[in-house]
């Protein structure tokens, strides 16, 4: 798909079906008591979101390795771009790997809908949203942890009001600092 097509459905679909999922989740009932807890004992399954920017990736790897530290037993997974497969298959961070396919809108929405339904088996506990602008992984977030027991969503924090309403802590996002800093939050 071209890059610019990408863009404007995050722009102007990205919000509406996000804010119809912050509905579902906020007047539906679907958060659990639970969620919102310290991890500290408890994290078993984290997964990470971060689709643009293969550098980006890398300079988060310094973060996940924190958590690997901090989380030993967590099975820690990426959810990324298949066109950063190449750079995340050498990253020994991860213990497990999905892909998206945005090469065409078929394989996009079929690989989408199949991710999603691999990642709710997983029951992951722990969702961490490391993109900071696209609505996209907002709405990704969202579809992971409505209906779910997932009971610690982080994101960063966000200029749109509804964006900060998707996670249970919002990270500052200091521009005065460097990515790889900001990821160690």
């Amino acid at each position: 798909m071209n890059i610019n097509f990408c863009r404007a459905v995050d722009s102007y679909v990205g919000p509406f079906f996000c804010r119809i999922l912050l509905l579902l989740k906020r007047f539906g009932g679907f958060i659990n008591p639970g969620q919102g807890t310290d991890l500290s004992k408890t994290s078993k399954k984290i997964i990470l979101i971060k689709f643009w920017g293969m550098g980006t990736i890398l300079l988060a790897s310094p973060s996940v390795r924190g958590i690997k530290k901090k989380y030993p037993s967590a099975k820690i997974t990426l959810l990324t771009l298949s066109e950063n497969k190449e750079l995340c298959s050498i990253l020994n961070s991860f213990d497990k790997r999905l892909y998206l396919d945005i090469s065409n809108p078929v394989k996009f929405i079929l690989g989408y809908l199949q991710v999603l339904y691999s990642i709710r088996r997983e029951h992951y506990d722990t969702v961490i949203d490391l993109e900071f602008i696209t609505n996209f992984s907002a709405m990704t977030t969202l579809l992971i942890t409505v209906f779910s027991e997932t009971r610690q969503i982080i994101g960063f924090n966000s200029p749109v009001r509804w964006r900060n309403s998707v996670y249970f802590h919002n990270v500052s996002f200091d521009h005065s600092r460097h990515i790889s800093m900001i990821f160690a939050k």
